[in-house]
């Protein structure tokens, strides 16, 4: 269960930071790409101008532009930047300004606390109290070429990595987007929803080939091939962990599409066969106590699948997907260990 629920945390952070999210789809569903990005992208993909984008010393001002939750003393701060100018936004202003732009709360009002995390890295928290309201809505603007356009705002730090650490690794200057312009990528969040579509999508065929060709085929026996099936999906992601040279260079998003096949699968086969399989051999005074056991190790596999997210980022991708592959292949082993017992109890009380 912990595995089948990374969905939200180590599945998306790995959309986020090592998946290639150009892709044929409608722009609705697409964002600009911000500026970290491009810190693992290919070669071949262009990074913006550095013309677009305001680089700041302060790694607590590019935080609290990238959440949107910038006080008016940080604003002073950066508006006096030569050439940039502050634009106000109103409701119907343009959308692609909008991206870019920033609310801007009264001096104190934004809370902004520096620490380090379980693993020895540097978090930046910024936070404002709950019904706090911004005093207005601005963009960052340079005229560049004799057109103004919005900028992104990033310390010196990260826009080093971008360019000089592309330049070191292939020995040459990056190819650049126009001014003003960024590409625009599959929201990370999107990824997600594969799940369900393979859910709605495969749970047909399960019905089909467990009433038809795989009728023979005991519910505990199921359960096996739903944990067999969820180490293969581990698996495919390992091997797209070092096709990344782990987390070097991003990687084609059909890798997590694959994933979602193969641990849906595993899923359908998984989880209402484990709880009819539960419901099967217990006691009839214990049913419903047994039912709520096997809800609260669903409780469980949330809990640890955000302890892990959590830990993802101290591990290299590649490592940490073996790592679950692991635990997962532990748990169909103890499963295969017990199949005879299981079938024998099935075959007993006519489960």
């Amino acid at each position: 269960f912990m595995i089948l629920h990374l969905n939200g945390s180590a599945m998306t952070q790995w959309a986020r930071d090592n998946t290639d999210r150009r892709a044929p789809i409608p722009a609705a569903l697409k964002q600009e790409a911000l500026p970290l990005y491009y810190v693992n992208a290919g070669p071949d993909v262009p990074r913006p101008d550095p013309r677009s984008l305001l680089v700041v010393e302060s790694e607590v001002h590019a935080r609290m532009y990238g959440q949107r939750r910038m006080d008016q003393e940080a604003l002073d701060a950066l508006s006096g930047t030569p050439d940039i100018r502050l634009e106000e936004l109103s409701e119907g202003g343009d959308p692609q300004w909008k991206e870019r732009a920033t609310d801007v709360y009264p001096t104190g009002v934004v809370q902004v606390s520096e620490g380090v995390d379980s693993h020895g890295h540097k978090v930046v928290t910024v936070e404002v109290p709950d019904g706090a309201k911004p005093i207005r809505t601005v963009a960052f603007v340079r005229a560049v070429d004799g057109k103004d356009i919005a900028l992104f705002v990033i310390d010196q730090a990260n826009f080093e990595t971008v360019y000089d650490g592309y330049k070191s690794r292939y020995g040459r200057d990056p190819q650049t987007l126009p001014p003003g312009e960024f590409l625009r990528v599959a929201n990370a969040e999107l990824y997600q929803s594969f799940n369900p579509f393979f859910v709605i999508a495969f749970t047909p065929l399960v019905v089909w080939f467990f009433g038809g060709i795989g009728a023979g085929i005991t519910t505990a026996r199921k359960v096996f091939l739903g944990l067999a099936l969820t180490t293969v999906s581990l698996l495919v992601m390992a091997l797209a962990g070092w096709l990344s040279d782990n987390g070097a260079v991003k990687v084609d998003g059909m890798w997590l599409v694959g994933f979602y096949a193969i641990v849906t699968f595993g899923e359908l086969c998984l989880s209402p066969m484990g709880l009819s399989l539960v419901t099967k051999l217990s006691p009839k005074r214990l049913v419903g106590l047994t039912m709520g056991g096997w809800f609260m190790a669903t409780a469980f596999g949330n809990n640890l699948s955000g302890f892990f997210g959590g830990i993802q980022s101290s591990l290299e991708p590649a490592s940490f997907f073996l790592v679950l592959a692991g635990m997962a292949a532990l748990a169909a082993g103890f499963i295969f260990a017990l199949l005879p017992k299981l079938d024998q109890a099935l075959k007993q009380y006519g489960a």
